[in-house]
């Protein structure tokens, strides 16, 4: 039978704490926990006459007056305590929302406390006031306090990476504002039953930036937290030699040894090739639209005259758009602004006496510039459609495939006279009332778009019909997946059966599907997953440097480790 405390104990000088639903005597002395079995006046009175002797003829008020004094300790402390983490907590809580706006550190202290005491003070009163003044958050506090949110969730991805049984990477390699290599990699693997992607690192590269230097980065960071090559079954990478190259490449150091990995050169980068391939003719009036433009932007008195030329005339835009070789949507956008603006610009170019406004006085080079501004914009639709988390291979072949349909579409309808789809070019020659017929704009149109679909074709092979089982299985015959095992031809005559799971497929996205019947069907799980998991696209990596360059702007140049603030900003953990 267990002893309890009784009230009289505290003439030996003795309260009770308890412990695992059991008390202990507690001496008010020296603070002393004795075991439970203690609790009897012989053992208690027997402490107190042997470690203090001195106080043995204390009265019991003496004792009172220490427990009160030890209460109140108590008491005082545990207010502290918790009053301490609450305002750690506050302060981990903005300095998260800080790393989540990419706002330089000093805001923290600069702005958001002095703000937050302000309007307390204001709503509650000076009491409250001083409450939010202790929450700390200096810059270097910030900085430590996003470092170890960004470590914390850089441990959760380890972890799920580890659970995943398979994932994917991508990365890219791009300079920063203070020229130094920054290797951007993110990481797509499967948990909780769905594909997730995460920035997985940014370090720098400190020397070259060749394929051994890149590669050796990559399998540093995979040797150390434990991640093995084996798991990898995609790397998509851009078309750069240090990424691609067949012998000193990244992708040919990870293929040693790594057969089983799918290698994808980025589509978009692909699809901006094609861009690139027109024919002279167009390519000379692209340039000359480019001469025009930074004529006008380049300078900033010009510029200056300009805008106030557009707001005299009333006009849409009061600015033209630079083009920037390395941004995907640059040339439809910049031609588009020229376009809309050909009248405030020829004004211009007239009142400057250049010679660029000669331009303007041609039909042909003006019916030319206008197609180019047509066909990049339903490029850039087509690139914008390309872009985007959970993208996998089938999704982006059939955008493809549409739009190759497209150019024949167009191209036999411009064969026929009809240039409806080119809003800019036709709205130019019903205005000019130009026969179609006496320009040359046509054979034009027709020469560059029988073009484009053989580079369309060039760059984007038909290499997946033999995939076609993981995302139609149910409308697919069994003659069509002989070239599978015959496990897995069993395990695919018994799904596609299974009229439950054709209820399923229509519900989810692909790749849930696979991933929820891995159990029942493990071998056309692995297999479906093997297609669906890796990367098409660096878009990821491309949206990060975007990220990093506001991150990392020229007022705050010096920061080496972007990781941790990159990482708070993007990750979804």
């Amino acid at each position: 039978k267990k002893r309890k405390y009784d009230e009289s104990y505290l003439q030996y000088g003795f309260t009770c704490s308890s412990h695992n639903n059991e008390e202990q005597p507690v001496c008010l002395i020296c603070k002393e926990v004795l075991a439970a079995e203690s609790m009897k006046p012989s053992k208690l009175q027997r402490h107190l006459n042997t470690k203090h002797a001195t106080l043995s003829k204390k009265p019991i008020e003496y004792f009172e007056r220490l427990l009160q004094t030890s209460n109140k300790e108590k008491n005082t402390l545990e207010k502290y305590v918790t009053l301490n983490d609450k305002y750690l907590l506050a302060s981990y809580e903005v300095s998260y929302l800080i790393a989540k706006t990419k706002k330089p550190f000093t805001i923290g202290e600069q702005l958001l406390l002095p703000a937050a005491i302000r309007m307390s003070e204001i709503v509650h009163g000076k009491q409250y006031a001083a409450e939010i003044s202790k929450i700390p958050l200096s810059n270097d506090t910030v900085s430590k306090r996003i470092s170890d949110i960004s470590n914390d969730q850089f441990q959760q991805l380890l972890m799920r990476l580890k659970d995943s049984s398979k994932f994917a990477i991508q990365l890219d390699e791009s300079t920063d504002i203070s020229k130094m290599a920054q290797l951007l990699l993110f990481v797509r693997y499967i948990y909780e039953g769905s594909i997730h992607e995460d920035i997985l690192f940014c370090r720098p590269l400190e020397g070259h930036t060749r394929g051994k230097d890149i590669y050796k980065k990559v399998n540093e960071l995979f040797e150390k937290e434990g991640l093995n090559w084996k798991n990898c079954v995609g790397v998509c990478t851009d078309g750069a030699a240090a990424m691609t190259g067949q012998d000193l490449g990244f992708t040919a150091f990870v293929k040693a040894g790594n057969d089983h990995i799918t290698f994808t050169h980025c589509m978009i980068h692909r699809e901006a090739l094609v861009v690139k391939k027109i024919a002279p003719e167009l390519n000379t009036v692209f340039f000359d639209a480019v001469k025009i433009i930074n004529f006008i932007k380049s300078r900033a008195l010009n510029s200056r005259l300009f805008k106030n030329l557009c707001i005299d005339m009333d006009s849409d835009y009061t600015s033209l758009l630079l083009h920037a070789e390395v941004r995907w949507l640059s040339r439809g956008r910049s031609l588009k602004r020229l376009l809309t603006l050909k009248d405030e610009v020829l004004i211009f170019l007239t009142e400057q006496n250049s010679n660029l406004a000669d331009y303007f006085h041609d039909n042909l080079w003006l019916l030319k510039l206008c197609y180019l501004a047509d066909i990049f914009d339903k490029i850039n639709d087509m690139n914008l459609s390309m872009q985007g988390v959970c993208v996998n291979m089938f999704m982006l072949k059939n955008k493809l495939e549409a739009f190759v349909k497209k150019i024949l579409i167009w191209k036999n309808r411009v064969e026929s006279g009809s240039l409806e789809m080119f809003p800019f070019t036709d709205e130019y020659i019903i205005s000019n009332n130009i026969s179609k017929k006496d320009t040359p704009i046509t054979k034009i149109i027709v020469n560059h778009l029988k073009d484009m679909e053989v580079y369309m074709h060039r760059y984007f092979p038909n290499d997946i019909d033999t995939q076609q089982w993981i995302c139609n299985p149910f409308s697919i015959e069994m003659e069509e997946i002989n070239f599978l095992n015959l496990k897995a031809q069993e395990e695919f005559a018994e799904l596609t059966s299974d009229t439950t799971l054709r209820l399923r497929f229509s519900q989810v996205p692909v790749h849930e599907f696979w991933i929820e019947i891995k159990s029942e069907y493990p071998l056309l799980s692995e297999m479906a997953m093997n297609k669906l998991l890796p990367f098409c696209t660096t878009y990821l990596c491309e949206s990060a440097f975007s990220t990093l360059t506001y991150i990392k702007s020229k007022y705050r140049s010096t920061l080496i480790n972007v990781e941790n603030l990159l990482r708070s900003a993007l990750t979804q953990i």
